[in-house]
């Protein structure tokens, strides 16, 4: 009985306090809540603070494989300067922030810059587009499947004008290719918007050229991933598809696909 009424008192204390306009006292663990969320909140901004430096600090790392009067800016030049073998390299866009490691395809007549490898479907290229921006998967593994970022595409075909290379093999490896002109990437505020020029080259048909909006100098489609869908593609454009990497065995039953730019 005694303890009833003593849970009662501190109820109608409660209510007299709120009534009052003042926030009734706190229990151990709403006390503990409140400390935890502030804890949070530190932490938080911690983290902020430890990227921004971070971020701040990467930007005046100077690249440690070239000095400033013989960095390259792409493959192209990787070739030119002399590098035949094919192999990662560092290069420094204009406007990039940063150096960063690319492999280059010295075959196929040199300096291309590859941006996408499948072969095997080991690694998932159902990202976010945090993921897509920067790049994920294994550039150094000889068959490693990876995507280089949309971010260092950007920078890299922003310089001139590149030609476009997709390289195919099927599971009983035949190989087949297709060149494009004036491939360039827009940066992320126009959602990395593909222009493509017109087919040029190649044994595997013109799969990306069946639609007006591919025609010579066009503007295709925006970039989309899981978390960023944007607007459906207009009927027309479906056989470009989205820029989101299909899985290997779907498209001309390919086992391995390479897509390479180099600039011209």
């Amino acid at each position: 009985m005694g303890k009833s009424v003593g849970v009662l008192l501190r109820y109608l204390a409660c209510l007299l306090q709120l009534a009052l306009g003042r926030p009734a006292p706190l229990g151990p663990c709403e006390q503990r809540v409140v400390q935890l969320e502030a804890e949070v909140r530190e932490q938080q901004l911690y983290i902020e603070q430890l990227h921004a430096s971070q971020a701040r600090q990467l930007e005046n790392i100077p690249n440690l494989h070239l000095g400033p009067e013989n960095q390259y800016r792409d493959c192209s030049e990787v070739f030119a300067g002399g590098n035949v073998a094919s192999g990662l390299y560092q290069v420094r866009p204009s406007g990039a922030p940063t150096a960063f490691s690319v492999f280059c395809d010295m075959n196929n007549g040199g300096g291309w810059t590859v941006f996408q490898r499948r072969t095997d479907g080991q690694e998932s290229f159902d990202r976010a587009w945090v993921e897509y921006k920067n790049g994920f998967g294994d550039q150094f593994s000889p068959k490693g499947e990876f995507w280089l970022g949309n971010d260092p595409l950007h920078y890299i075909t922003s310089q001139g004008d590149y030609e476009l290379r997709i390289n195919m093999e099927d599971f009983e490896g035949n190989q087949r290719f297709a060149e494009y002109k004036n491939f360039k990437v827009d940066e992320e505020k126009d959602q990395y918007q593909l222009h493509l020029g017109e087919y040029i080259a190649g044994d595997a048909g013109d799969a990306l050229g069946g639609s007006s909006q591919w025609g010579p100098g066009s503007a295709g489609v925006k970039f989309r991933t899981v978390d960023r869908p944007g607007p459906p593609p207009p009927p027309q454009t479906e056989r470009a598809g989205r820029r989101r990497p299909r899985r290997p065995g779907r498209v001309h039953q390919t086992r391995q696909v390479g897509v390479v730019v180099q600039q011209v």
